[in-house]
């Protein structure tokens, strides 16, 4: 009887030998795939290097968090589930889960949380007010949920360019119009 433990999760191959000579096995050795283990939130990575700066505000915001497991090994099959959720001052709480990757249909706007499949799990999100968020990412297991990082992280959004979508126009000059008579209408820039 053999017994080994590996910390490493990939492909290993097994060879058998007794006094340095090869034990004749099928195939000469046996392919051995070590899987990762459950995710471990304390070695799990969430990259906050997208947060770090001022965002502008209507501009969308993407960020990744990685599962791994108590060895570090990236879990790399997925399908955990993931809950994100961002606070902001003036805007009410946006909370989303995980859904299957699919690079045809990713929304532009609201927070997704998609899962790439392979251990990493993409946050993205178009802060619309400005001032002091933050964003906390969880594993949900059941009833419980955990936070990657231990703690939601802070960021700051600023005035960004004018978008159109978000400009408003009003007046009467925008319904009607006399012939030779001067008109107007405001733009508030947004």
């Amino acid at each position: 009887r053999f017994s080994f433990s590996l910390r490493t999760a990939g492909w290993y191959r097994v060879t058998v030998t007794v006094n340095d000579a090869p034990v004749g096995l099928p195939h000469g050795s046996y392919p051995i795939l070590v899987h990762p283990l459950k995710p471990d939130l304390g070695n799990s990575l969430f990259d906050k290097s997208s947060l770090e700066k001022p965002l502008l505000g209507g501009r969308r915001v993407v960020t990744v968090a990685t599962l791994r497991d108590r060895y570090g090994n990236v879990c790399a099959t997925g399908g955990h589930e993931l809950r994100a959720t961002v606070r902001s001052p003036s805007e009410p709480l946006h909370t989303a889960r995980s859904v299957a990757f699919a690079p045809k249909h990713v929304p532009q706007h609201g927070l997704v949380v998609h899962d790439r499949r392979d251990g990493s799990y993409e946050v993205s999100f178009t802060p619309a007010s400005l001032g002091m968020h933050s964003l906390a990412l969880a594993m949900v297991d059941g009833a419980d949920a955990a936070i990657i990082g231990g703690a939601p992280v802070p960021f700051d959004v600023v005035p960004g360019l004018t978008s159109p979508v978000h400009c408003v126009a009003s007046g009467d000059g925008i319904r009607s119009a006399w012939a030779g008579a001067l008109t107007s209408f405001i733009v508030e820039a947004r």
